[in-house]
């Protein structure tokens, strides 16, 4: 009886973590998106401004895909991905990298970035599998997510339909999950 009951302080210590770990989340994602949506009016306003001024040329300079709003965005969305995602799943590359032959692994050095094929296979590990929904949440086509994806599977030390499935049972037991 004892140890049924330390069985269960502990399973509640596990939910109130993984509870306070949503929770906090929740409460990210929600200001990222309000900041989000700040950046956008601020953009608005000044493209509004610079019309109004009669500054057409610095309008069609600064929307060029190369000075893009939207390319500075995309860059922060991957760095804030990539903190995010690696705060809750440290070991993701290690643990990945157990899945493809030694010559093929991955090497991440400190605070660098995810390049985009460790950006598309966790996105697969939260669940993600579609290419579309991968190639559109990456701002990227979807032939360059089918390309890095058959890229891998053809790195794995296992090179079968069933990568996916194994790149989502990565750490979860590890992770509590």
């Amino acid at each position: 009886m004892q140890q049924v009951n330390e069985d269960v302080i502990e399973i509640n210590k596990r939910l109130k973590e993984a509870n306070y770990i949503k929770e906090e989340y929740i409460g990210y994602i929600f200001s990222a998106c309000s900041n989000y949506i700040n950046k956008l009016d601020e953009f608005r306003q000044s493209i509004n401004r610079k019309i109004k001024a009669g500054k057409v040329d610095e309008v069609l300079r600064i929307t060029q895909p190369e000075n893009s709003f939207v390319h500075n965005e995309v860059k922060e969305l991957n760095q804030t991905f990539d903190s995010t995602f690696l705060s809750i799943y440290p070991d993701f590359v290690e643990d990945f990298n157990t899945l493809l032959r030694s010559e093929e692994r991955f090497v991440i050095h400190g605070n660098e970035a995810l390049n985009t094929e460790l950006h598309i296979y966790a996105l697969v590990w939260l669940g993600i599998s579609s290419s579309s929904k991968i190639a559109n949440l990456l701002h990227v086509s979807s032939q360059t997510v089918y390309n890095a994806r058959m890229k891998i599977r053809n790195k794995a030390l296992a090179g079968n339909d069933k990568f996916a499935e194994e790149v989502r049972a990565l750490g979860r037991e590890k992770l509590g999950f």
